[in-house]
């Protein structure tokens, strides 16, 4: 990730933290980690993958309000679950409550595409 400093010249963040480690252990750390981070739009375009499929012919005139939970719901079910899971121990979750999640990853975490059809 080169960068121009203030003389012109390019100045790369990853090689400053390397050399900044001894001083700055635990930052040289963070900076490392999150500065080295390729950027991608998958995660962004999974989620409007699921939004296409929640949001059907049927559903076109919700309220945002209504549009914008279903998918913090749909977003988050995996997390809704395991929380159900701890606080309800042996009761299940009735699925009216909370569809299950979309399988849009494989057992790897790859994206897979499951297609406009597919049902949720």
């Amino acid at each position: 990730m080169p960068m121009r400093n203030g003389d012109g010249k390019f100045n790369d963040p990853l090689k400053f933290w390397k050399e900044a480690a001894s001083q700055f252990p635990e930052l040289a750390k963070l900076a490392q980690e999150y500065l080295s981070i390729p950027a991608t739009s998958a995660p962004s375009e999974r989620v409007w993958s699921r939004a296409a499929r929640v949001l059907s012919a049927k559903r076109a005139r919700l309220d945002p309000t209504v549009t914008s939970s279903i998918m913090f719901v749909q977003e988050n079910s995996t997390l809704i679950r395991k929380h159900w899971d701890e606080l309800m121990p042996g009761q299940p979750l009735n699925e009216f409550f909370l569809p299950p999640p979309f399988k849009d990853e494989d057992e790897n975490g790859n994206p897979i595409d499951i297609g406009q059809n597919d049902a949720y």
